[in-house]
């Protein structure tokens, strides 16, 4: 949908600023404050690198590929990444994108780092890394946000036959 360019008015942006949520499991708040100067490279290798806003913990984001195609063009360093709206604002801007999609389901902001985790885990990646990712000082905040589908669940206990 997003390639669709099928959204009217702030919705591909705030769209935008979503995926690249889901994809690095940075905040609303983060995600808010994220300036170009955040984004750093080092071997050939970009990723974030800032203080996680509640708990002020130093952060080293690997981007995806993904992640990189949904970071609009800089113009200054010190320029914030996106055009961030209000948070009530966005969340009304996603319920919409949902019905567009036909995707009945209630969604908010915060899904996108629940939506992170929980794709981590099913690809095989420690809760350990997706932990520190999220920035929490105890894997048992990570696990609350780590839902796992029946499809991995079986797919594990199947290492039992």
């Amino acid at each position: 949908m997003y390639y669709e360019n099928s959204l009217k008015g702030n919705r591909p942006d705030v769209l935008r600023y979503f995926l690249f949520s889901c994809y690095t499991g940075l905040s609303y708040m983060d995600i808010k404050k994220l300036k170009f100067y955040d984004i750093k490279e080092e071997e050939k290798e970009k990723y974030i690198s800032t203080y996680r806003g509640k708990s002020k913990i130093p952060v080293k984001i690997p981007l995806t590929k993904k992640a990189r195609e949904l970071i609009p063009k800089a113009l200054f360093k010190d320029q914030l990444v996106f055009k961030v709206q209000v948070n009530q604002s966005t969340n009304r801007h996603l319920k919409k994108i949902m019905e567009t999609a036909k995707i009945n389901k209630h969604i908010s902001y915060h899904c996108s780092r629940h939506t992170f985790a929980t794709l981590s885990g099913e690809n095989g990646i420690p809760i350990q890394v997706v932990s520190k990712i999220l920035g929490h000082t105890n894997i048992r905040t990570t696990m609350i946000y780590m839902k796992f589908q029946l499809s991995l669940l079986t797919k594990e206990m199947k290492k039992w036959d």
